[in-house]
């Protein structure tokens, strides 16, 4: 017992033994402005938007009359942080960072017909992209029990971040 209360003080007890992962917070919010971070998808969204509305897209207020293209924009940034959240979930409580990033390895990998068939629009490849992402089988990984429909989403716009999905073009 001792040893294991010894383990239990390290970075792995919760992964070597499978222990519930602290209670997860609530994901957080997307702020009033779009941060740095989030530069590379909001990106891929305005160029969307602009292929929607027919019109150059270049800040949110250029499509802030168009409720579906708002309402497009403002579910993604939601989820972007909500699998923002199951990132930070990971580095903090896991200890690593690395477990989120397998993770969304597994969503580039096990999305990848979806993402590169043919689609008419930058729209519809999103949408086709995030329903499979939805519905995506995934391993026994140890953020599994924790990822939600959101964070599924979100991880989607986490893969558009760092450059591995483009909506429009490539």
């Amino acid at each position: 017992m001792e040893i294991v209360e010894e383990h239990r003080q390290t970075e792995y007890h919760l992964v070597v033994f499978g222990v519930p992962l602290i209670e997860r917070r609530p994901p957080p919010k997307p702020p009033s402005h779009v941060a740095p971070e989030e530069a590379g998808y909001v990106r891929q969204l305005f160029k969307v938007i602009a292929e929607q509305l027919w019109a150059p897209v270049s800040k949110c207020s250029d499509f802030a009359n168009h409720a579906r293209m708002r309402g497009l924009f403002e579910r993604s940034r939601l989820t972007f942080y909500c699998a923002e959240g199951l990132k930070e979930l990971a580095r903090d409580q896991m200890a690593d960072e690395a477990y989120f990033d397998t993770l969304q390895q597994e969503f580039a990998d096990g999305l990848h017909y979806t993402y590169i068939a043919a689609h008419p629009s930058g729209f519809e490849k999103l949408r086709c992209t995030i329903e499979s992402a939805v519905w995506l089988q995934i391993s026994e990984h140890p953020l599994k029990p924790l990822v939600t429909p959101n964070n599924r989403a979100g991880i989607c716009h986490h893969l558009a971040n760092d450059g591995h999905f483009h909506w429009c073009g490539t």
